[in-house]
């Protein structure tokens, strides 16, 4: 599966399609079998995509076995996608199925990509004082931050361009979090450290 988006989830790596197909699975580590979790909508061109876990939701027993996974990507020419799934693990058992693993759009429409954003490649990380933000570095050097309870962007946002080399697109990179709101970034024969700091919640 070229370009798939992989998750670590307790004892599953959550493989979430890729160039070549829209099937999502779930290999589970201690099994060593694959199971197929879910599908990307048949309208979704996945070219590049990112897939980010946002939480784990709190609870005992089986509930501890249901995260949220976060999709997006694409570009002005092959259209962007932004879609949120509640997965529960497909090795729990049918009886204490709660939801239905299922590709959906946001509740409020929003869609990450903005003008001439070019999202093939781009990596996002989840930060901030409350973990309610996400960082999302894509091509032409940028950061954006958006706003994890309403999905909009935040404006005023300081260091948001990547010092990077014009050569360097910054995408298809490693992007880590070391502390709230510090990362490391490398890309090609490049690496260095960013911190966004000063963010206002000005939205737009």
């Amino acid at each position: 599966m070229i370009d798939s988006q992989c998750v670590a989830f307790d004892a599953e790596v959550l493989i979430c399609g890729s160039i070549s197909t829209g099937d999502c699975y779930s290999y589970h580590v201690v099994k060593e079998e694959y199971k197929k979790t879910a599908e990307y909508p048949w309208n979704v061109e996945l070219q590049g995509h990112s897939v980010i876990k946002c939480d784990v939701e709190a609870g005992t027993g089986e509930d501890k076995n249901i995260v949220t996974l976060l999709s997006f990507g694409g570009s002005p020419y092959h259209g962007r996608h932004t879609l949120m799934m509640r997965y529960q693990s497909v090795w729990s058992g049918e009886s204490s199925k709660k939801v239905e693993n299922r590709w959906l759009p946001l509740a409020n429409g929003e869609i990450i990509g903005r003008d001439n954003d070019d999202l093939q490649g781009a990596r996002a990380l989840i930060s901030g004082t409350n973990k309610d933000l996400l960082f999302v570095t894509h091509n032409r050097c940028h950061i954006k931050v958006i706003d994890m309870k309403s999905y909009r962007y935040i404006s005023d946002v300081q260091n948001a361009v990547l010092p990077v080399s014009n050569e360097n697109r910054a995408s298809f990179h490693c992007f880590v979090l070391l502390k709230t709101n510090t990362f490391v970034l490398i890309s090609e024969d490049e690496s260095f450290l960013s911190n966004t700091t000063n963010i206002k919640r000005t939205l737009y």
